[in-house]
């Protein structure tokens, strides 16, 4: 799946394939995928603010699946706005499955070539395209989901992944793709062009690159530190940081 959104991503980048055609040929790869492999469906979701699980039926969890895939891809190819920015997002993102499913020794090789390519990334001396974000994005997806549903098998009731965690470990991309998903339908405008007003966009007309990079990357990490290290509530973590990036993007624009 990784291989086929990867050379999907290169046709893109080398012959501008339209927002919906991708979107369809991205969604024939995960209907396939989870259709083989059902590790790969969300099944059942657990929220810790209800304390307990729904159980989808089997349309709601394709629909469901592949809407949460398509939206990871889409805000992962987002980021890809500044140097290092997309790398950086990804090598956050692969750190904490590590760390949190105890994967280690399994993803060390990647997370070494994923440290060296953010450096050069950042130096400018190559970039992603659409065919590095999108194969991240893909790869990222569905290695979330998998652990989110051997969590579920594995883990007793305390120590279980809920909806809420996974929500805020991809809440910055997620809040600035949706934000600007608003903007644009609201304007009249096609949710999926291309512009310059996403929260990196803003930093780094302030900033220079290292500092937009630090602000993002405190900005991202802050609200997962505090859902992994202390018992404050989800809800509570989503809320205030929903009111910190409002008043971010009031600062900086």
């Amino acid at each position: 799946s990784g291989l086929l959104t990867f050379i999907i991503g290169v046709i893109d980048d080398r012959y501008n394939l339209g927002y919906l055609l991708k979107f369809i040929l991205f969604g024939i790869v995960i209907f396939l995928v989870i259709f083989f492999s059902k590790e790969f469906l969300l099944q059942d979701l657990y929220f810790d603010t209800f304390s307990r699980s729904f159980n989808l039926n089997i349309y709601a969890s394709y629909f469901v699946t592949i809407l949460c895939i398509l939206l990871l891809i889409n805000a992962t190819n987002l980021s890809d706005g500044i140097n290092g920015l997309c790398l950086g997002i990804i090598l956050v993102w692969l750190l904490y499955l590590n760390v949190n499913f105890n994967l280690y020794l399994n993803f060390i090789p990647m997370l070494i070539i994923i440290l060296f390519s953010f450096i050069y990334n950042y130096k400018g001396d190559f970039f992603l395209g659409n065919s590095g974000s999108h194969f991240l994005g893909t790869f990222i997806s569905l290695l979330t989901i998998y652990q989110y549903n051997l969590s579920l098998v594995e883990s007793n009731e305390k120590n279980i992944t809920s909806v809420e965690t996974i929500f805020i470990l991809f809440m910055l991309p997620g809040i600035d793709m949706l934000r600007l998903f608003i903007l644009r339908i609201f304007n009249k405008k096609n949710p999926f062009s291309s512009d310059l007003s996403h929260l990196h966009h803003y930093l780094i007309k302030k900033f220079s690159l290292k500092v937009s990079l630090f602000i993002y990357f405190v900005s991202m990490l802050t609200p997962i530190l505090l859902n992994q290290l202390t018992n404050i509530d989800n809800y509570l973590i989503i809320t205030l940081f929903t009111f910190y990036y409002i008043s971010l993007l009031y600062l900086i624009t």
